[in-house]
């Protein structure tokens, strides 16, 4: 269940999403066209850029507090980067491996200060936070009912709940995961935020997300539950700040 939405323009080939300290930063995706970028929050406006060399189609893409840095995956070259967040130099280069050997949603835990880094398959891969960023174990995402569910696209982590969000690929749905041991404790239905009869043919699906902390907020919802979020999809038209509430709250 979500409630309070609100649109803000937006028109982008998202791949992920990050907030912090009131800057939103985004991964862009395609050959030729991926970016790292930092947005204007109240309109979508690109406040800054960098391309990435054509070679790169971009993925998911995570704030390292410790660090203040930005770490980058990319698709299939197994490849990942680091970037200043206030120059977005290119600061370091990794190569990694994942179960389909591919990258596709990232995201720092505040608490645990390790990473998250989803690859298409049902599996979460555990890393250090700190460069060369050496994996730590791997756990399968899992409901009770349906058993693993793969596709797991891009990830956010909520420090207010301990949890981590995630997309999976064509799903209208948001899960949320249990950081211990990967078991989904919630699903949240968003078929109706943008809903598939309304879209152009171009509209690709939902991915990306990011969570508004309390260092973040600018626009704030009257009630005090549920987890405050951006969220949108690749070529979808407008950006979305919503509230995710469980259905018995």
């Amino acid at each position: 269940m979500l409630f309070n939405s609100r649109t803000k323009y937006l028109h982008i080939k998202s791949q992920g999403l990050t907030l912090h300290h009131g800057k939103l930063y985004e991964s862009t995706g395609m050959y030729g066209e991926s970016q790292v970028r930092q947005l204007d929050r109240s309109n979508g406006n690109v406040i800054q850029s960098y391309d990435l060399p054509s070679k790169y189609f971009g993925e998911g893409m995570a704030y390292l507090p410790p660090t203040d840095t930005l770490v980058q995956l990319t698709w299939k070259r197994r490849v990942g980067f680091v970037y200043n967040t206030s120059t977005f130099d290119l600061l370091e280069s990794f190569e990694y491996e994942t179960t389909t050997n591919e990258g596709w949603g990232i995201t720092y835990d505040t608490k645990k200060d390790v990473l998250y880094v989803s690859d298409g398959s049902s599996t979460l891969h555990v890393w250090e936070s700190k460069y060369p960023f050496k994996e730590i174990k791997t756990m399968t995402v899992s409901d009770e009912e349906i058993g693993p569910i793969s596709q797991i696209n891009e990830l956010e982590y909520i420090p207010q709940t301990n949890t981590i969000l995630a997309n999976v690929w064509y799903k209208n749905a948001i899960l949320e995961i249990d950081p211990l041991d990967g078991n989904v404790m919630n699903i949240y239905d968003l078929t109706e935020l943008y809903p598939p009869r309304n879209r152009s043919m171009n509209d690709d699906c939902l991915n990306g997300i990011s969570v508004v902390t309390d260092d973040d907020k600018k626009d704030t919802f009257d009630a005090d539950d549920g987890i405050e979020v951006y969220v949108t999809g690749k070529l979808w038209p407008n950006m979305y700040h919503i509230k995710l509430v469980k259905d018995d709250e």
